[in-house]
């Protein structure tokens, strides 16, 4: 009974495997299908990007032609022509644009009469067989527009040249002349080679006649009579035609001059009967798509290898299930083991999740710590240097160290957006002060370097109260100003701001930092709010830069619920811009009592000379900066060396003030914070964290345990001086 149940079993077994087969592979083909669709979507969509920009291009760059050419009819008088003064003229037309290989004057009828070389008939050579110049003529006694010929092969300079055609009429708009203007071939197709088309691609300039004006890289065949002398019949001169030439589109189908399957994409120039495309061949898109797969097919192999391996130990089971039965009793603990392992997975697995969170502090603080060390030495050593070499010295080096600083800072942002810890503060301010602070950051730097800094902002705006996360909004306007900076040479940046809208209730905001700079090409646009990228990568080497504050810049205004962009063009400057959306505060915003350091020292002297403070920090360098500081404005320091001796000391004196570091060893500065508070000797001293952890949740952390306020490492003298003022008072 047991045998036949067993084979009943196993039979089942079979046909369930059987079908899930079948439907994994249906699954695996649907997955497939879906997969390449999506990647010849990306193609088309890729394809259609380059063609929209290259038609615009193209669409201005005949414009501009035929403006000139038109220019010149408009000038051209009957003495010209009467008194032999054409061919001068001809030639300082061709002169003023180094892309025009000659220039000639027809009747309307179709007989050259004038060249830039010569006006003698005698002189002139026949040019009435070349291709499709008869063709030219018909169009133009019938279309007042600049008319782009077929391609032909120069009779002189052995090259491939462009024909482009204007018809002059007279007053009536009845046709006197045609001029023509003979460019090569070869300068269009160059600027083409810039794109960056995919491997196997192709761009092309079509007529509605069907014959191609341009095309790179050359065909495969190099029969370029073949290419530009015979009217294409392929899938898209079919596709145009019967759709009545539509403004841009994708199709796929038969490509006529490689001969193979490829996919299009269109666009059609506004002013002119042209259509710019970009192919590329399937099986390109194909080897691409294949590249892709590598990782999942495989592991669709691994699957179906373990699906063969699960049904062969499950058959197994069922034809050995008497002899499984005598390991029964191990079953129990076969189940306790696999629950300790998922339950060490999921212990791992959160651990993983918290080292996340954690990993950034940690980070903050191992790398400030020391860097606070760095730069509190460096400014004691300048009060104390009276050489002036030295001085310098030291400036420079505290330049390189805040440099650093700002380094850590944008790697660190960058890092915590990118694992969605980073949190937005909400506060009042004023945009006045956060301008005031760029001006004061990157004016020196723009005043180094010549450039004037003007800040365009309507009073009544910059006054307003505003809420928000002042310190990010900070950081952004200093990234694009800074930015700004860097890269212009002369003349100068400009801040601006709008109010798009201005509500009861909140302002719709539009900040833009223009410059004179260098500018950015369209095709580098797109990928400048990368992380770790610019514009040019090799400007890294001229300019310097980690490539990160733009894609910072990027993140926060996604935050804000904002957009950012930027309008340049290479050589003309750049206007980098951002909009976001603030809530309006009647509550003014809280302002710190002075800047300056040394105002703010002589007030602490004059107002609180002799006052006790404590410092807990364990690193001696700390220790020392910390000190000198507040000694320095007359305050009597007591150190501790960690959490725990912090405590001793505030139940054993009274302080005015403490200021505590987080990470402490022993205990602390949190557990040391509330242990003082419950404590009965300082339970109201204000306790304020100095510590390397600078994110948000870490001043929401000391907030909690007891503390006042946060002041971040490493420590500036005008922010530690302000801070201890204010709660001495």
């Amino acid at each position: 009974m047991a045998h036949n149940n067993a084979a009943l079993m196993l039979r089942r077994l079979r046909r369930g495997f059987l079908l899930g087969s079948v439907m994994f592979f249906l699954v695996v083909a649907a997955w497939l299908w879906r997969t390449w669709q999506e990647a010849r979507d990306y193609e088309l969509s890729h394809l259609a990007t380059i063609a929209e920009i290259t038609g615009n291009s193209l669409d201005n760059y005949f414009s501009g032609h035929e403006n000139r050419m038109r220019a010149f009819g408009r000038r051209l008088t009957p003495e010209d022509i009467r008194h032999g003064r054409i061919s001068p003229l001809l030639k300082a037309f061709k002169d003023s644009d180094p892309e025009y290989l000659f220039v000639t004057l027809s009747h309307a009828e179709g007989g050259v009469f004038a060249t830039d070389q010569t006006d003698r008939p005698e002189q002139i050579p026949n040019t009435r067989d070349v291709p499709g110049r008869q063709v030219a003529f018909e169009e133009i006694a019938v279309q007042d527009r600049l008319n782009v010929g077929r391609p032909a092969e120069g009779r002189v300079i052995k090259d491939w040249i462009m024909p482009l055609r204007l018809g002059i009429r007279d007053a009536d708009g009845h046709l006197q002349y045609v001029m023509n203007a003979t460019l090569p071939l070869s300068r269009q197709q160059s600027f083409w080679h810039n794109l960056g088309l995919p491997p196997g691609s192709a761009l092309g300039l079509l007529r509605d006649d069907a014959f191609l004006v341009s095309r790179y890289p050359v065909p495969p065949s190099g029969d370029l009579n073949k290419t530009y002398g015979t009217p294409r019949d392929g899938a898209l001169v079919v596709h145009l035609r019967e759709h009545g030439f539509p403004v841009r589109g994708t199709l796929s189908g038969h490509n006529s001059v490689t001969g193979k399957e490829a996919l299009f994409a269109f666009r059609r120039l506004e002013h002119y009967p042209l259509t710019v495309f970009v192919s590329t061949p399937v099986d390109g898109a194909i080897q691409r798509w294949r590249a892709q797969l590598g990782l999942p097919l495989f592991l669709t192999v691994i699957a179906l290898a373990a699906g063969i391996l699960v049904f062969r130990s499950i058959s197994r089971w069922i034809q050995a299930s008497d002899e499984l039965r005598i390991y029964q009793f191990h079953l129990e603990e076969q189940v306790g083991q696999r629950t300790a392992q998922l339950e060490a997975a999921k212990k791992a697995a959160e651990a993983a999740s918290r080292a996340k969170s954690t990993f950034l502090a940690n980070m903050s603080h191992e790398l400030r710590t020391p860097l606070s060390g760095i730069v509190g030495m460096i400014r004691l050593a300048r009060v104390r240097m009276a050489d002036p070499q030295g001085r310098d010295q030291l400036d420079k080096a505290n330049l390189a160290a805040d440099h650093l600083l700002s380094v850590i800072n944008d790697i660190l942002d960058i890092s915590k957006i990118e694992a969605d810890q980073l949190v937005l503060e909400r506060s009042d301010f004023q945009l006045q002060g956060i301008l005031d602070s760029v001006s004061s950051i990157v004016g020196l730097k723009a005043r180094e370097k010549g450039l004037t800094l003007h800040f365009d902002v309507p009073a009544a705006l910059a006054g307003r109260y505003l809420q928000g996360d002042a310190l990010r909004l900070r950081q952004i306007l200093l990234n694009l100003t800074s930015n700004s900076v860097k890269f212009t040479e002369q003349g100068g940046v400009t801040v601006r701001v709008v109010a798009l809208a201005l509500g009861d209730q909140e302002a719709v905001l539009r900040f833009e930092v223009a410059d004179s700079g260098i500018g950015i090409g369209p095709d580098d646009q797109a990928r400048l709010f990368s992380a770790f990228e610019q514009a040019d990568n090799s400007m890294t080497r001229k300019y310097g830069g980690t490539g990160l504050g733009l894609a910072i810049s990027k993140r926060l205004v996604a935050l804000m619920g904002g957009r950012i962009g930027v309008d340049s063009s290479p050589g003309r400057g750049s206007l980098f811009w951002f909009e976001i959306a603030l809530p309006l505060s009647s509550e003014p915003a809280p302002t710190e009592e002075g800047s300056d350091a040394d105002a703010l020292a002589e007030m602490i002297r004059s107002r609180h000379a002799g006052r006790r403070v404590l410092v807990a920090e364990d690193e001696p360098i700390n220790q020392e900066v910390a000190r000198v500081m507040l000694e320095d404005v007359g305050l009597q320091v007591d150190i501790a060396d960690d959490g725990e001796q912090a405590v001793r000391l505030a139940a054993a004196n009274d302080y005015a003030l403490i200021l505590m570091d987080m990470q402490m060893p022993v205990m602390n500065g949190l557990e040391a914070t509330q242990a003082i508070c419950a404590g009965d000797r300082n339970p109201q001293t204000p306790i304020l964290a100095m510590t390397a952890n600078a994110f948000v949740e870490d001043r929401e952390r000391c907030l909690a345990a007891g503390m006042r306020a946060h002041i971040a490492k490493p420590v500036i003298p005008e922010n530690l001086y302000a801070m201890v003022l204010k709660w001495l008072q």
